[in-house]
């Protein structure tokens, strides 16, 4: 794998028994689309494949969740909101300041 993220994340401890080592796993990233027509807030998800990595053995007491490593390639994602919402003025699309 080149160029790896580590990616930690929190489970019950009733999926923490389903992961091993090495398995490949699912990672689901929200995600809020421009749509064509200049309005935001269409939201979908991305998919990403990782690795489990590590399982730590001891829950956190606070939370009672056990913390899973997971690796997965490096990649970029646009999730910021826009500066501006965009003006509608006729029937263009333009964003005010």
């Amino acid at each position: 794998m080149m160029d790896p993220i580590k990616v930690d994340v929190e489970v019950s401890a009733e999926n923490s028994r389903l992961l091993d080592y090495r398995d490949v796993v699912d990672v689901i990233i929200p995600q809020t689309e421009q749509a064509e027509s200049g309005s935001a807030g269409q939201s979908g998800t991305t998919s990403i494949r990782a690795i489990v990595y590590t399982i730590d053995p001891v829950a956190d007491p606070a939370t009672r969740t056990f913390t899973v490593t997971l690796l997965t390639q490096n990649q970029k994602f646009d999730l910021s909101l826009p500066t501006a919402l965009p003006v509608q003025s006729s029937g263009l699309a333009t964003f005010g300041n």
